[in-house]
């Protein structure tokens, strides 16, 4: 695989799979991959857009080359310095990244960003994410039945008075 600056869209780049590569190969696996792929250049615009990316954020591939991924989500929600350090050769993950947005529910993302090497040294980031959200929700709901069932079942079989109270005094269980 290779990766070549284009030299007629500037800050855009180009990937090329050895010829060797069957057409299900590594560029068929890229383009498919079950989460959102992003390659990003040094002025942090979109130069690849998986086809994951594109569905995740209904668009066109061309509506997403040359963006900032600073107007992009999730990776609006990173704060830029992930991106600062990035360029500096630190790989970040974050595995509980969330979204809010005005009048949206919130949502949550796992989201990897690493510096894109090439000849002449980092040339750009590589950044995925997947959509966790389902899994958040199910893992709090699971907790909080979970926390509920330890309740019930330690004041179900105590011998003293057990009382909860909220701050305002109110009983809720006896």
């Amino acid at each position: 695989t290779e990766i070549k600056p284009l030299a007629s869209a500037p800050g855009l780049v180009m990937l090329t799979f050895a010829p060797a590569a069957p057409e299900r190969g590594l560029k068929g696996a890229i383009e498919n991959l079950p989460f959102d792929l992003l390659i990003l250049d040094d002025d942090l615009k979109v130069s690849y857009a998986n086809a994951g990316a594109v569905r995740s954020r209904a668009s066109m591939r061309d509506g997403l080359l040359g963006v900032s991924a600073l107007m992009l989500t999730p990776t609006s929600a990173l704060h830029p310095d992930v991106y600062v350090r990035a360029l500096q050769g630190k790989h970040f993950h974050d595995d509980a990244v969330e979204l809010a947005m005005p009048g949206q529910p919130t949502r949550w993302f796992e989201v990897d960003v690493q510096p894109l090497k090439g000849a002449t040294g980092i040339v750009g980031l590589v950044v995925l994410s997947i959509e966790v959200t389902e899994r958040r929700l199910q893992e709090h709901a699971h907790a909080q039945s979970s926390g509920d069932r330890r309740l019930l079942a330690l004041t179900e079989h105590a011998r003293d008075i057990i009382t909860i109270a909220s701050a305002d005094g109110t009983l809720q269980y006896v």
